[in-house]
């Protein structure tokens, strides 16, 4: 299996790239190199995005980040579009990006030589975004505007400290488990990768969801945001059903009647608090999703565990759901492959619960302006915790 996978990368023209980060950062990015000759940035990895951006000279009100800013007049290979094309990302708390849209070679670590295509060059940054280590974003959504992979099958595995995204379809030997699909359709893939969540399962009982109201609610996975939103029928039915678990027997979560976002916990070892908790399993057309306590809890700052998923107005389902999971994206059949796997070798061993916040975890953003049409954000948190 790992000698067709080699075949494939360079049969295809594929190449892996080792993904740097973590929980405890916010987030997973990779190095790309802009320009010619190359000028090295940080990208988040983010498939809710269809716009790959970085920081440039002369950005106006940016933060420092981790590499100097991109310098356009530097690179013999740059191209400025005809017609002045800009793009605006606004946040809801006051974060926001803007800048042009512009023409040059990217190349990703990992990468024998780069693409060309169009690429945002941030101009202004505002709020908490001027924080943010990261130079940039890595954007993988289905309407990318830079085609890193000719929209051929991808896979992205994040650990627990680092991971790896694959543009040669599956690394086959990161898995530890069987190859699943999740089955979708052309409309619910036309502006992100979009899936049908169908039911909850919570020891034993069947929770069947309602039908999302219309195109614009439909679920969809992204890892560039670090906790899950749920639409607000989902996320009721899932803490109705958490609640009924945790009044039917005495031990279970840790000795609380009724379930809620955040619970107080005797001094006792992570390990045995979690133990108290269900795995939540997730039902979607073809094929269906555990979720751990271990992955849906993290510790805060006043010693209390909290769950990685909050009420939104659209169920997003990000990167907690895909922890240690090797998540195929293929656009061209529709569909998602999700194996369980073993994403790092640089794991976190033992039950590390952080306490702390990136000073740029911000919602979900009121307001994108852009030459594409899907929602984007970034949302950052802590997560903890080995297998």
């Amino acid at each position: 299996m790992t000698i067709l996978w080699i075949w494939l990368v360079f049969f295809w023209g594929g190449y892996c790239v080792k993904l740097s980060g973590n929980y405890s950062l916010g987030y997973y990015f990779v190095y790309g190199h802009f320009g010619t000759p190359g000028q090295i940035q940080t990208l988040i990895l983010d498939t809710g995005s269809s716009l790959t951006l970085t920081v440039c000279k002369g950005c106006e009100n940016c933060g420092k980040h981790s590499y100097p800013p991109f310098d356009p007049m530097a690179s013999s290979t740059f191209v400025e579009l005809e017609a002045n094309r800009t793009f605006a990302i606004t946040y809801a708390e006051g974060s926001s990006y803007n800048g042009r849209l512009f023409s040059d070679v990217l190349k990703l670590e990992g990468q024998k030589s780069g693409n060309r295509g169009v690429l945002g060059c941030v101009k202004k940054e505002s709020g908490a975004v001027r924080v943010q280590p990261a130079e940039g974003i890595l954007g993988l959504g289905v309407s990318a505007l830079f085609a890193h992979n000719n929209m051929r099958p991808f896979a992205i595995c994040l650990g627990h400290n680092g991971g790896e995204a694959s543009f040669a379809g599956w690394n086959q030997h990161l898995h530890s488990g069987p190859q699943r699909f999740i089955n979708s359709t052309p409309k619910l893939f036309s502006r992100q990768y979009g899936v049908e969540l169908r039911a909850f399962s919570i020891a034993g009982r069947r929770i069947v969801l309602p039908p999302e109201p219309g195109e614009s609610m439909i679920p969809f996975f992204d890892t560039g945001s670090t906790v899950v939103y749920f639409s607000r029928p989902v996320y009721d039915a899932l803490a109705e059903g958490l609640s009924r678990f945790c009044a039917s027997a005495f031990r279970n979560c840790a000795g609380h009647k009724k379930f809620a976002p955040c619970l107080t916990s005797p001094k006792v070892a992570s390990r045995s608090f979690l133990s108290t908790f269900p795995n939540i399993n997730l039902h979607f057309n073809g094929t269906s999703l555990t979720w751990k306590p271990q992955d849906f809890f993290y510790r805060s700052a006043d010693d209390q565990y909290c769950v990685l998923w909050e009420e939104g107005e659209q169920t997003v389902l990000g990167a907690p759901l895909m922890r240690n999971l090797d998540v195929l994206f293929d656009p061209q059949n529709f569909r998602l492959g999700i194996a369980n796997a073993r994403c790092s070798g640089l794991e976190l061993h033992g039950q590390f619960m952080p306490k702390t916040y990136p000073s740029w975890v911000r919602p979900r953003p009121s307001t994108v302006l852009a030459s594409r049409n899907s929602p984007f954000w970034v949302d950052r948190l802590d997560f903890f915790s080995e297998h």
